[in-house]
């Protein structure tokens, strides 16, 4: 367990992701580390509709010097949609303090300069802190459950078969999440829903999909919850959502299965 030190009114986390974001916090309800193919690994912290993912070229201890042309980099999004990052024109560093090879995770801090093209001013995240962040390849479950996570969807006609899938209970809310490198999907429902269906275009209940930058926000779909077992945490659903924007996203066969 780690305190995260330097921000007001924070818990403690294990494992987290979070900064002090200009005069606000980011504090991210999942976070995970994925080694692409090129061999670089990619943090990615999520909160309910931001993005912050921290590009570095090795999961070894060491610093991580970004901006320029480095290939290590910060990529932010924010609630609007806007995309900032730390190359070309922004700075800052990510520092791995530790990497745990027995149980495949890494700590360290970062603090980033980001920039975007659609505003002048940039975007600050400083005294950053990830901790036992856990370098997956799947579903983020309980080592000690048999319980293997699911998630699938068809996104404008292509199937979308997440190599990340994370969901967890924060806030009263359930998040559920599907990753493929930088490209995301979430639902979100309050954690006391049981079985039925439920429209994902109201206030307690909501669909993202986050990819090349930008995110979305679903503007009609539906919720479908199928079971949900409040002892063992386990909750099964299908959803489909689409989204409002020139090209538009639609989501259709959209399921999941998870241990939060």
């Amino acid at each position: 367990m780690i305190a995260f030190a330097g921000c007001e009114d924070i818990e403690d986390n294990t494992p987290g992701l979070q900064a002090s974001k200009d005069n606000d916090l980011f504090r991210a309800l999942d976070v995970s580390a994925l080694i692409n193919d090129d061999g670089t690994i990619a943090i990615i912290g999520l909160s309910e509709l931001e993005k912050l993912v921290l590009t570095v070229t090795s999961k070894n201890v060491g610093t991580y010097v970004l901006g320029g042309t480095s290939a290590n980099k910060a990529v932010f999004d924010d609630i609007s949609g806007l995309q900032y990052t730390s190359n070309p024109d922004g700075e800052g560093e990510v520092v791995i303090s530790r990497y745990d090879e027995i149980n495949g995770t890494i700590t360290g801090t970062f603090r980033v300069v980001v920039f975007s093209n659609s505003v002048s001013e940039p975007l600050t995240l400083h005294q950053g802190v990830f901790f036992e962040v856990p370098i997956v390849g799947g579903g983020i479950i309980d080592p000690d459950s048999d319980f293997v996570d699911t998630f699938s969807a068809v996104v404008n006609g292509r199937e979308f078969d997440p190599t990340l899938i994370a969901s967890l209970d924060a806030g009263g809310f359930i998040l559920v999440t599907g990753a493929i490198d930088t490209t995301i999907m979430g639902i979100r429902f309050p954690s006391t829903t049981g079985p039925g269906v439920y429209s994902l275009a109201d206030d307690e209940f909501s669909a993202t999909y986050a990819e090349d930058g930008a995110t979305v926000i679903g503007v009609t779909g539906e919720l479908d919850i199928l079971s949900h077992d409040f002892s063992d945490n386990t909750i099964t659903a299908r959803f489909n959502f689409e989204t409002e924007t020139t090209d538009g996203i639609i989501v259709t066969e959209g399921e999941f299965s998870v241990q939060y």
